[in-house]
């Protein structure tokens, strides 16, 4: 079966091409770094109309396909430039919206049905303070997911999105900058640790393989989300010391 990856040169998108590759599946990958089998600005209409044109005259259409090209950014609101917002925005939720807008009408006009999975993120749900333009393009994405889900149903295309947490990409780079950052991150997630990219790669396969799953979005996070800013036992432990509660 015929897949795309988008930002599958790096990260979650590198983790998603070697699984589905090793699974036997033929992947064209979009990315702005060079190697890509199509190398492209997923905010750009007119170059993601090429880029599918050019993978259609290069086989079927993908039935299988990973929305994962993605840029990070931190500043306050009232810091962030039009510039930095446009930009975010336009690769984050814009790319995301033009790749599945291609991929859904290559899907429909050969008939083949698919399943499409748009990597977001929890930043989509929850609220990071320094994350405005990030936070606002993944919320974005997630209800990109169950809109594009509702609509395309009927010609058997799913669509669904992974939300990864903290996790060791590229778009972590800077986070040793902070320090105690990644380790309060680590104590955080209930099953300890950063994510990594193979382990959200693990999710975005499964959910794509999900025949009676539509619109949902699967959190990636090691239960990093579901931790409570109030933590009162994780101040007891830092007051008491730690138990065998």
């Amino acid at each position: 079966m015929r897949a795309l990856v988008t930002g599958g040169m790096s990260g979650i998108g590198a983790a998603v091409v070697t699984r589905l590759s090793k699974a036997g599946h033929d992947v064209v990958i979009w990315d702005q770094a060079d190697g890509a089998d199509h190398v492209l600005d997923v905010s750009d209409p007119a170059q993601v109309e090429a880029a599918m044109a050019a993978t259609l005259a290069g086989g079927p259409a993908p039935e299988i396909v990973v929305v994962s090209a993605g840029i990070g950014h931190g500043g306050l609101i009232v810091d962030i430039t039009p510039a930095d917002w446009d930009r975010v925005i336009g690769v984050n939720l814009t790319g995301s919206w033009l790749t599945v807008k291609a991929a859904a009408k290559a899907m429909i006009a050969a008939k083949t049905g698919g399943s499409i999975v748009v990597v977001t993120s929890i930043s989509g749900t929850i609220v990071d303070r320094m994350m405005a333009a990030y936070c606002v393009s993944k919320a974005g994405a997630d209800m990109l997911v169950k809109v594009a889900a509702a609509e395309l149903g009927a010609h058997r295309i799913r669509v669904n999105g992974v939300g990864p947490g903290a996790t060791d990409t590229p778009l972590l780079k800077d986070a040793g900058l902070v320090p105690g950052w990644l380790d309060r991150l680590s104590d955080h997630a209930a099953l300890g640790g950063i994510g990594t990219p193979d382990g959200v790669a693990q999710a975005v396969v499964a959910l794509l393989d999900l025949e009676w799953v539509t619109g949902q979005i699967l959190f990636a996070d090691g239960g990093l989300a579901n931790h409570s800013p109030m933590d009162v036992y994780g101040l007891m432990q830092q007051a008491f010391g730690a138990t065998n509660a």
